[in-house]
């Protein structure tokens, strides 16, 4: 089965972790996978060309680009966009794992 940007947060939330459904864009943009990390740091999942996806109930691209956004206690001059310190690609399984990792402070993955 593929999983959908809903299917995605549902399951991330289900487990106790930060994961809604935001958009970032403009008019007409759909909702990304979005949420905060226990340490304050942020993440947002996009496809692979910055486009956008198809709707928050249509199949996710095979490859992601998922980014990691400073805390806002890394962001000592209050900008109102945190600055990445880390993009992953992969699909929504790596995503899903990346995010466990990092939210479990498992920086070996």
């Amino acid at each position: 089965m593929t999983m959908t940007p809903r299917g995605f947060c549902a399951a991330l939330a289900a487990e106790g972790h930060d994961a809604y459904l935001e958009v970032h864009g403009g008019p007409g943009s759909y909702p990304l996978p979005t949420g905060n990390l226990p340490d304050g740091r942020g993440w947002i999942i996009s496809d692979e060309a910055d486009m956008g996806f198809a709707g928050p109930d249509e199949p996710m691209p095979a490859r992601l680009i998922l980014v990691f956004y400073q805390a806002a206690a890394e962001n000592p001059l209050g900008l109102p966009f945190n600055e990445p310190v880390a993009l992953l690609a992969g699909g929504s399984g790596e995503a899903a794992a990346a995010i466990r990792r990092t939210a479990a402070r498992d920086w070996a993955g």
